[in-house]
């Protein structure tokens, strides 16, 4: 008897991000003004080639999570970067930014 394939969970739980990212820009989902209606602090320093930051750890993890839900995609950074003067941040992942890139202190 042929041992049953396992479902690659990585692939599916990627293609629903995906399908999560394209649903946020269609509908135009303004991450700022997400950030701005909860009345959480940030850094945009996107205008300058560099990232969006949400301060603050893990307290902010609902929101990060409702955001994920809606395709906006946050990652923690211990310690922020010289932009959020070391302060704990999460960084905003744009489409188009890959993953594994870390941003410099």
């Amino acid at each position: 008897m042929k041992p049953k394939a396992k479902p690659d969970i990585r692939a599916f739980t990627q293609l629903k991000l995906e399908a999560a990212r394209k649903a946020a820009r269609e509908s135009k989902v303004d991450v700022v003004e997400l950030i701005k209606a909860a009345g959480l602090r940030y850094y945009d320093k996107r205008s300058q080639g560099g990232l969006l930051w949400l301060l603050g750890s893990m307290e902010r993890l609902e929101f990060v999570n409702f955001c994920r839900r809606h395709g906006i995609r946050f990652i923690y950074r211990h310690g922020g970067s010289w932009a959020t003067v070391s302060q704990h941040a999460w960084w905003y992942a744009e489409d188009d930014l890959d993953d594994n890139r870390i941003p410099r202190r």
